[in-house]
């Protein structure tokens, strides 16, 4: 009986030293320089646009449960890029002023609970906005690690603990909240040497139970069996995790989103980001924050709905801000035609793709109804 008890303490030991790398220690200001890059263009070997996000991030963790990051000396930058794998300098970019109204949003601090690597809900100041309150969440969502196995989908709770001692690399699949929404997450974890850990995790975008993304118009109002069958929105997101000793050294993720026509790529985005660990020192000032405003990891997408809703409606006043548009439908007639005259995916192609957009988008039921009828029904 005692043999057995001191096997099974032996075995949770095991356990607990093969999952418990603590990630970042309570009462620990750790300093990140963070940068982030939008690649937008063509699918094809050319430069691209490239807009740039740097800055320096400070995360207090306040005991073994919540932590708060708050940004300082942001940059924002954009130029072209040749697509090279590593980062371009952002000093070679074109660098912007930011107004100080922005840069006090960005500043505002966020608090957010942090247990087991894991990220739960975030608290933001009222004064925050959407698109500042999204950078942060970028950021925090890069500092999500699930060692723990928490939600766990590919085995049984028994067979996760056999042979954990004897185990240096791992491999496993979780449904986790990220940015990009509930999905299932496939984790590599490789042992590059000691004290050395390498951890790489890539999204299913194909078992996800809630994404943020906008429905816009009337294309999601009824059910469209051509549409599904011919989807052309192709999204792929990949993290990668270095480990030391001391916790949690750098984190990249690489992301991107092909959009196809008739299984041709015509438009292509890539964001690629990093954090990097700079300093850790002791906490001497804590950041104040407020519980103003809770929130989930998601990305919140309410600029785009408005964007949206404008577009369709309009906003209820006497000047319209933008002009009347007259024969929408003779004007998407005219840019389908012109589509159809290329030969090959070219920089026209997208410019002729986002008027097509903008188009629909001003479209009232009956417009787009002519659409179907005269258009659509009658291609070659």
């Amino acid at each position: 009986m005692r043999f057995a008890l001191l096997a099974l303490v032996g075995v949770a030991l095991g356990v607990h030293h093969t999952l418990d790398q603590v990630l970042l220690k309570p009462r620990t200001e750790y300093i990140f320089r963070f940068e982030g890059d939008v690649h937008s263009g063509i699918p094809l070997p050319t430069e691209t646009e490239i807009s740039r996000i740097e800055s320096l991030v400070h995360v207090q963790t306040l005991d073994d449960h919540h932590a708060v990051l708050k940004l300082r000396e942001v940059r924002f930058a954009t130029g072209k890029d040749e697509r090279k794998e590593t980062f371009k300098d952002i000093e070679q970019l074109k660098l912007h002023t930011i107004m100080r109204k922005h840069i006090e949003l960005l500043e505002l601090p966020v608090r957010f609970g942090y247990k087991h690597g894991m990220v739960s809900e975030l608290y933001f100041h009222n004064h925050d906005e959407t698109w500042s309150m999204n950078v942060k969440r970028s950021i925090i969502n890069m500092l999500q690690l699930n060692l723990h196995k928490m939600g766990r989908t590919d085995e049984t709770k028994l067979e996760r603990y056999e042979d954990v001692r004897h185990v240096d690399n791992d491999y496993f699949t979780a449904n986790e909240r990220t940015i990009e929404g509930d999905c299932e997450v496939a984790y590599t974890i490789i042992k590059k040497k000691e004290d050395v850990t390498e951890v790489t995790k890539s999204v299913n975008f194909n078992k996800c139970t809630r994404r943020p993304l906008t429905m816009y118009n009337f294309r999601y109002l009824t059910e469209c069996r051509d549409c599904k069958e011919t989807d052309y929105f192709e999204p792929s997101t990949v993290y990668t995790y270095l480990l030391e000793k001391e916790g949690l050294k750098k984190v990249e993720v690489n992301s991107v989103y092909t959009i196809t026509l008739e299984n041709q790529p015509v438009m292509k985005t890539e964001v690629r980001a990093r954090i990097v660990l700079e300093e850790t020192k002791e906490i001497r000032h804590e950041f104040e924050w407020r519980e103003d405003k809770k929130e989930t990891l998601i990305y919140s997408n309410e600029v785009e709905r408005e964007i949206e809703r404008f577009y369709m409606e309009g906003d209820d006043v006497e000047v319209l801000p933008y002009m009347h548009i007259k024969d929408k439908v003779e004007q998407i007639r005219t840019i389908v035609d012109e589509i159809k005259e290329l030969k090959e995916n070219k920089l026209e192609t997208t410019h002729l793709l986002s008027r097509l957009v903008s188009m629909f988008r001003m479209c009232t039921l009956e417009e787009l109804t002519m659409v179907h009828n005269k258009i659509y029904m009658h291609v070659d």
